[in-house]
């Protein structure tokens, strides 16, 4: 218990979960104004003359109009603040109030991205993900700091492993494996997809459906491992590019991109920035910064 608590609390830079944290909230931001332009909450909310609750929950009903819209636009608001690190904390946890209470309203409007948004709403609220590039350290709302505890990072990771993984797990049956129901779904985008014809094809369908239970069981394993991560994830890239090309399915791949990024290293940020930059001209060699001793 002892070294996992050092392990847990060794200092490491902020800068993956500060790229996770902007990623996160224009992410949200974008889902809040495509609910807004496809009117979704008058669809979901407004119109219908019945919703169905979670059991128990009975309580929570749709506010009357505008104030459901104006609650909505909450979730931008507070989207924005997240990404900006502005009353970062406050506005975290105002964020899974509200997308809390949306998500709870009619359990037939569930989508498994949302309950996701939640998880991760959740541990943002608990990290430190503001006291650096962000508005409330500029202000000197925040103990600033280029360094934080290491439990963040490996929290977020956890989450993540569990989510890959389940989501290949529970893909494990007769109608997944027999190409069902991916060979329905291509044969309806035919039209519509360049690429969609070549799934007419029953190998190509059993190589996507066993090549996606393969990815999640095995492929979310070998981000954990350096000399895998890399490959792993440009092939969860194209997966996920993949699915928002063929299928309507709103933010999930692009979330999921940007969580799968806290894999690398805590600065893998700072490093990429100055690959990139070496490409141009000649940089003096990088200064090794040591980490202060574990608490």
């Amino acid at each position: 218990i002892e070294a996992l608590r050092a392990h847990l609390s060794t200092p490491v830079s902020i800068q993956s979960l500060v790229v996770l944290r902007v990623l996160f909230g224009a992410i949200l931001l974008w889902d809040c104004w495509r609910y807004i332009k496809y009117t979704r909450i008058e669809r979901y909310y407004v119109q219908p003359e019945v919703n169905f609750p979670y059991f128990g929950l009975n309580f929570i009903q749709p506010l009357p109009e505008p104030w459901i819209h104006i609650l909505w636009l909450g979730v931008g608001v507070t989207s924005a603040l997240i990404m900006l690190g502005l009353f970062y904390r406050v506005a975290t946890i105002a964020f899974l109030l509200i997308f809390g209470y949306f998500f709870l309203l009619d359990k037939t409007q569930y989508l498994n991205h949302n309950y996701m948004v939640l998880l991760y709403a959740f541990l943002l609220a608990l990290a430190p993900a503001n006291r650096a590039f962000s508005l409330d350290a500029r202000l000197g709302l925040t103990n600033r700091s280029l360094t934080i505890p290491r439990w963040p990072v490996s929290a977020i990771k956890l989450q993540t492993e569990i989510i890959l993984i389940y989501a290949g797990i529970v893909k494990i049956t007769d109608d997944w494996l027999r190409g069902e129901p991916l060979r329905m779904w291509m044969h309806a985008r035919i039209d519509e997809v360049w690429i969609a014809p070549i799934f007419q094809y029953d190998a190509i369908l059993l190589a996507a459906a066993w090549g996606t239970v393969a990815l999640h069981i095995l492929g979310a394993p070998l981000l954990l491992w350096k000399r895998t991560r890399l490959p792993v994830f440009l092939i969860y890239c194209s997966f996920h590019v993949s699915n928002s090309v063929f299928f309507n399915i709103g933010i999930f791949p692009w979330l999921t991109i940007a969580v799968t990024t806290i894999f690398f290293a805590p600065d893998w940020p700072q490093k990429l920035l100055r690959s990139g930059l070496g490409l141009v001209e000649d940089l003096p060699p990088a200064r090794v910064t040591r980490s202060a001793a574990p608490r």
